[in-house]
């Protein structure tokens, strides 16, 4: 105790204190576009929040793994135990993609990836960039993040279904337009009910107006589209998978133009 007494002014200063190196030397610098730095951000951002993860990669490894799971069942038994327990006919190749799309993007990141900002949104508020640029980067984040999961849903529904060539379009472009449908949406909807003031990240994830209706969005979505594929008649569903593929792409677009269009941050 004495000892520490005596010398108890320098132990505060060296524990306090911090050393520079000078030996530093300049390495290889590397330069990116604004989009590909705001979009490496969102990642740390992402990747840095155990409940922002956890919350919006379930969606993915779901419909990743079911789809592994159908690409080892029997579809024909399957799809005859359904048949047998639905009062009308159903096209069951038609609607697992519906399934999967809906599955894939169950929660997009996009419903918080404004609210997480929170008292830092300032920061990016006072960048001299483009406001469209931003929202593209979180948009973009998203789709990236998703791109391996959908990669391996399709191999494993290809695999599985043996479509001809308009099932296999459907197959292919459905998911991909949820995708982009959800991201646009969640990023939309989250715009309208932002949560800045937030002290715990769970209650923009989990409990958010935003959250809630982003997931909601995609489960309705997919009830439509079910519905819709179940009740049309066999000589026209291919149309109808056309149409439905086209429709929710324009929706997307016209969302997309709306939020980027004008002033919204």
């Amino acid at each position: 105790a004495a000892l520490v007494c005596v010398c108890y002014h320098s132990i505060c200063r060296n524990l306090h204190a911090s050393f520079a190196k000078h030996n530093y030397h300049m390495q290889s610098l590397k330069s990116s576009s604004l989009c590909a730095a705001l979009c490496k951000r969102e990642f740390r951002h992402y990747f840095s929040s155990s409940v922002y993860l956890t919350n919006t990669i379930m969606g993915p490894i779901l419909g990743t793994i079911l789809a592994g799971i159908l690409y080892f069942t029997d579809l024909d038994s399957l799809q005859s135990t359904f048949a047998a327990q639905l009062p009308f006919s159903v096209d069951f190749p038609s609607l697992i993609p519906i399934l999967e799309a809906g599955i894939l993007s169950m929660m997009p990141t996009t419903c918080a990836a404004l609210s997480l900002e929170g008292k830092h949104w300032w920061i990016s508020q006072s960048l001299p960039l483009p406001e469209k640029l931003i929202l593209d980067a979180k948009l973009l984040m998203y789709l990236l993040l998703a791109l391996p999961f959908y990669v391996l849903t399709e191999i494993f529904l290809i695999g599985a279904l043996k479509p001809d060539t308009a099932t296999l379009l459907w197959t292919l472009f459905l998911p991909a337009a949820f995708l982009a449908f959800s991201a646009v949406y969640g990023l939309a909807v989250n715009l309208h009910f932002p949560v800045l003031n937030w002290e715990n990240e769970v209650s923009v994830v989990k409990q958010s107006v935003s959250s809630v209706l982003g997931g909601l969005g995609s489960l309705i979505l997919t009830v439509l589209c079910v519905l819709g594929s179940a009740l049309t008649p066999s000589r026209y569903l291919h149309l109808f998978q056309l149409s439905l593929c086209l429709l929710i792409s324009v929706c997307t677009a016209v969302l997309y133009r709306r939020i980027t269009g004008k002033n919204k941050l």
